[in-house]
């Protein structure tokens, strides 16, 4: 079973929760798989955030599975966090390269247009690799999962077929850049509906009250 944590840092008048905190708090207290779903990584500076995962990791070793989205629902919440919501998708790019560097724990030297790092090394190395999912509906989102990330998480819909390619040329580069380790963990697409809690095939039947997980290869 996985556990999905929702993440936002003032949502239509200042409702949210952090979801890296809260997957924290959860770690600690069960054995389960834990995801952000989804984590808005542009609103946070990517430092701080390789911090925490670091030490999420370390917490719950192969538990943890970062989710990540570039939000927009509501405006208002980047441009409280001084985010142009125009520029969210490149943020969120050159975050997720900063981000899966530092977590391998070499010096990491990064210039670009939002961040610039001068030998930023976070330690120690996570024991197992931590995995990272790209939430989204666009075809933006699709291109990002398979460059940056290992799966992609879509929300009721069939448009994440287009982008099976994008995946399996992702895939190669991460196994090739990781080897045996992540050849023994699942990638791919993952749905999210409110039907069963199995990680499986959809089951038959809705009663809107549980959280299906489906996991898919490609």
């Amino acid at each position: 079973d996985r556990v999905c944590m929702g993440d936002h840092v003032s949502f239509h008048g200042g409702r949210g929760f952090d979801g890296l905190i809260q997957a924290t708090a959860l770690a600690a207290l069960c054995d389960l798989e834990i995801q952000t779903a989804v984590y808005l990584l542009p609103l946070r500076h990517p430092v701080p955030v390789a911090r925490q995962i670091n030490s999420l990791s370390q917490l719950a070793p192969g538990r943890f599975i970062f989710g990540v989205g570039v939000g927009g629902e509501d405006p208002k919440e980047l441009l409280m966090c001084g985010v142009d919501p125009h520029t969210r998708g490149k943020r969120m790019d050159e975050s997720l390269q900063i981000v899966r560097s530092l977590l391998d724990g070499l010096p990491v030297t990064f210039n670009g247009r939002f961040f610039d790092l001068d030998g930023a090394q976070i330690l120690p190395v996570p024991a197992l690799l931590v995995l990272f999912v790209v939430g989204g509906r666009s075809a933006a989102a699709l291109q990002r999962a398979g460059r940056l990330a290992e799966g992609h998480l879509a929300c009721g819909h069939r448009r994440e077929i287009r982008g099976i390619d994008f995946y399996r040329r992702g895939e190669c580069r991460r196994r090739r850049s990781y080897g045996s380790e992540l050849a023994s963990r699942p990638a791919g697409l993952v749905r999210l509906r409110l039907l069963t809690r199995h990680r499986s095939s959809a089951a038959r039947g809705n009663d809107g009250t549980a959280l299906q997980i489906a996991v898919r290869e490609v």
